[in-house]
C-alpha cells in the first residue's frame, strides 16, 4: 500500500511539472509573439503600415512553404539575424541563393573564357609560325640579283594565303615564286604551304616555270574545299641576263629598265585548282644590269583608293618613283597610305639585276595549244596580242592545227622585236628541262633565225627544233 501511494504521488508530481513546463512555453511564446508584434508595429510605423504588401508577401510565402513547413520561418530567423520583419527573411535568403548561383556561374564562365583565350593565343602563334614559313626572310642579294620582299595583311583578323620565296639554283640562277591562295584562315594557310613547297621542289629539280605550273596542275588537281591558287614563277639567268617567267591566273610582273613592251593580255593560263590545263604560257625577256621587276599579289592592285582600284598603271608609276634600289616594304606602305581600304593581303617581291648585258634583242612569248584551244580561237587571240599580222596569224594557226592533230599539241612562239614579230610553230610538249639560254648575241640571233619561218618547217629541222627560245632551266 505504501508503495502504491508513493507511485501515485510521483505521477501527480510529474503531471504538475509538465503542466508548469507547458505553461512556461506558452508564456514564452506569448512574450515572443508580443515582442514580434511590437517590432512589426514599429516597422509598420516606419514603412507607412503598408498592410497590402505584407499580406501579399505572406500569401506568397504560404503558397511556397505550405502548412507542414511552419518551421522554416524560425530557421530563417536564426540564419538571418537582421532587424527586419520575419516575412522578408525568406526573400533575403532566396536572393542570397540567387547571388551565390550567379557567382558560381560567373566563375565557371571566367574559367572557360580563360581557356578559350589561351587556345586563341596558341592558335594565333601556330598561324604566325605557318605564315612565317609562307613569307620567309629573304637575303638582300642572291648572286647577281638584288631582292626585296614585303607582306602586309589585309584589314581584319583573318590570315590570308599569300606566299613568296626566292632561292638560288645552279649556275648562279635565282628562282622567284609569288602566289596567292583564295580565302583566309587555317585552310588557306595550309593550302598555301602545300603549294609553296611543291612548286619550289619542281623548280629545284630543273623544271622551267611553265613546266612547273603544268605539272602542278596535273598532280594537284582540284579539292573539295573550293580553293584555288594563282602563282607567278620566274627564273633569272645571269649568264644570259634574261628573266623567264610563267603565270597561272596571276598578274604578270611590272618590269622596268628594259624595252619589253606590255604583257600579252590574252590567253593567260588558268589558276591551279580550277580543274583546267595550266602552264601553257611563258615569257622570256632581256634582264641586264639595272633592270627591275616587281612581282605582286592581286591585293596590291585591288587596293581601293578614292579613284577606284589602284590598278597596274598606278602601281607601275609608284614602282618607278623609287629609283634603282629594290624597296618592296616602301612600295606597299605607299599603296596602303594611298588606299582607303585594303580588303586583301598584299605581297611583293622586287628584284634588280646587278650585272650583265643580255644578248637577247627580242621578247619571246610562247603558248601551247591543242586542237580544242585552237577551235576556241586562243591561237588567234595570242598572236594578235603579240602584234602578228592577220595573214601570218592564219598561216601559223593552220600549221599549229596540223601539228596538234598529229602530236596532240603545238607550240606557238613569237619573238617580238623592234623590226616586228617573228612567228614559229613547233610540236609540243617541249622537253621538260628545256634548253640552255643563249650565251652570246650570235647564238641568240641563230636561235631567232631558226624560228623565222611561219610554217615551222625550218624550225623543226634546225638545231633548235622543238625547243623554246630561250629557256633558262
Amino acid at each position: 500500500m505504501s508503495t502504491a501511494r508513493t507511485a501515485a504521488t510521483s505521477a501527480r508530481s510529474g503531471r504538475q511539472a509538465a503542466s508548469r513546463g507547458i505553461a512556461g512555453v506558452a508564456a514564452g511564446g506569448s512574450l515572443g509573439l508580443a515582442g514580434s508584434t511590437r517590432r512589426s508595429a514599429s516597422l509598420r510605423g516606419s514603412l507607412g503600415s503598408d498592410r497590402h504588401v505584407q499580406y501579399s508577401a505572406g500569401n506568397v510565402l504560404a503558397s511556397l512553404a505550405g502548412r507542414r513547413m511552419n518551421f522554416i520561418p524560425a530557421l530563417i530567423g536564426n540564419l538571418v539575424p537582421l532587424p527586419v520583419p520575419d516575412w522578408s527573411k525568406p526573400i533575403i535568403v532566396l536572393l542570397l541563393l540567387v547571388i551565390l548561383f550567379m557567382a558560381v556561374r560567373a566563375l565557371r564562365s571566367s574559367r572557360h573564357t580563360r581557356r578559350l583565350e589561351s587556345q586563341r593565343i596558341e592558335l594565333a602563334a601556330d598561324l604566325d609560325s605557318m605564315q612565317a614559313a609562307l613569307v620567309p626572310a629573304i637575303p638582300e642579294q642572291l648572286g647577281a640579283l638584288g631582292l626585296s620582299v614585303a607582306y602586309r595583311p589585309a584589314d581584319g583578323p583573318a590570315a590570308g594565303g599569300d606566299f613568296y620565296d626566292a632561292f638560288p639554283l645552279d649556275d648562279g640562277r635565282v628562282a622567284v615564286i609569288v602566289g596567292d591562295v583564295s580565302g583566309h584562315g587555317r585552310t588557306a594557310l595550309a593550302r598555301a604551304a602545300h603549294m609553296h613547297y611543291t612548286l619550289r621542289a619542281y623548280v629545284e629539280t630543273g623544271l622551267d616555270p611553265r613546266a612547273s605550273l603544268k605539272l602542278a596542275g596535273r598532280v594537284l588537281g582540284t579539292d573539295d574545299d573550293g580553293l584555288f591558287t594563282t602563282v607567278a614563277i620566274a627564273i633569272y639567268d645571269p649568264a644570259s641576263a634574261t628573266l623567264t617567267y610563267a603565270t597561272a591566273g596571276h598578274p604578270p610582273p611590272v618590269v622596268l629598265g628594259a624595252d619589253v613592251g606590255d604583257p600579252v593580255a590574252g590567253s593567260a593560263s588558268p589558276a591551279l585548282g580550277w580543274g583546267l590545263p595550266t602552264g601553257l604560257r611563258q615569257t622570256t625577256l632581256a634582264f641586264g644590269a639595272g633592270s627591275r621587276a616587281c612581282f605582286f599579289s592581286d591585293g596590291v592592285t585591288e587596293a581601293r583608293t578614292e579613284n577606284g582600284l589602284l590598278g597596274r598603271e598606278r602601281l607601275k608609276a609608284m614602282f618607278a618613283s623609287f629609283g634603282s634600289s629594290p624597296a618592296a616594304p616602301e612600295l606597299l606602305e605607299r599603296v596602303r597610305a594611298e588606299a582607303t581600304a585594303v580588303t586583301d593581303d598584299m605581297a611583293a617581291c622586287v628584284i634588280e639585276a646587278r650585272q650583265g648585258r643580255s644578248p637577247l634583242t627580242r621578247r619571246i612569248e610562247e603558248l601551247e595549244v591543242n586542237a580544242e584551244a585552237l577551235a576556241a580561237g586562243q591561237g588567234e587571240r595570242f598572236l594578235h596580242g603579240c602584234g602578228v599580222a592577220a595573214r601570218d596569224i592564219a598561216h601559223a594557226v593552220e600549221e599549229a592545227r596540223a601539228l596538234a592533230d598529229a602530236h596532240g599539241a603545238a607550240m606557238l612562239r613569237v619573238a617580238v622585236g623592234p623590226d616586228g614579230p617573228v612567228v614559229a610553230v613547233h610540236s609540243a610538249p617541249l622537253p621538260v628541262l628545256g634548253t640552255p639560254a643563249p650565251r652570246d648575241r650570235a647564238q641568240a640571233d641563230a636561235m631567232a633565225a631558226a624560228g623565222r619561218t611561219r610554217s615551222g618547217d625550218e624550225a623543226t629541222s634546225g638545231p633548235w627544233a622543238g625547243h623554246a627560245l630561250p629557256l633558262s632551266s
